[in-house]
């Protein structure tokens, strides 16, 4: 979550960067860091979901929990247009702020409730 609002942030700095400059482009390398941002967090996020949702999920209802995530994965890539759809009348910036915003605020409750409720003994079978 931190990575993608990152990659949000550097989308906001390529759009003023554009309304700042005399041609009315950005620099290449905002795009390049941000989808490098975006890649990394899927990168990393995926491998440890899957083994998160194989080792967590009931042994009968394995294929379902997985078929779950990625059925989740593909709801929020329908929104995405929705969302992408709102960037012409509200503006790039606003868009990009929002969800840069929403991934850092997801990333401060997922540390929160990880802090609060989970320990690491329980999710790796400790020997304790």
């Amino acid at each position: 979550c931190i990575a993608l609002g990152v990659a949000f942030i550097l989308f906001v700095g390529a759009e003023l960067s554009a309304s700042l400059s005399q041609l009315g482009m950005a620099s290449l390398w905002w795009l390049i860091f941000g989808y490098f941002f975006m890649s990394l967090r899927e990168i990393i996020l995926a491998p440890v979901a899957i083994s998160l949702f194989t080792r967590l999920a009931p042994a009968p209802y394995l294929s379902v929990a997985i078929g779950l995530y990625y059925g989740a994965s593909a709801v929020g890539a329908f929104f995405s247009g929705y969302i992408g759809a709102l960037a012409e009348p509200l503006g790039s910036n606003m868009i990009f702020g929002a969800l840069a915003l929403t991934g850092f605020s997801v990333a401060v409750v997922v540390v929160v409730f990880g802090l609060i409720f989970c320990r690491g003994d329980r999710l790796y079978g400790s020997s304790h």
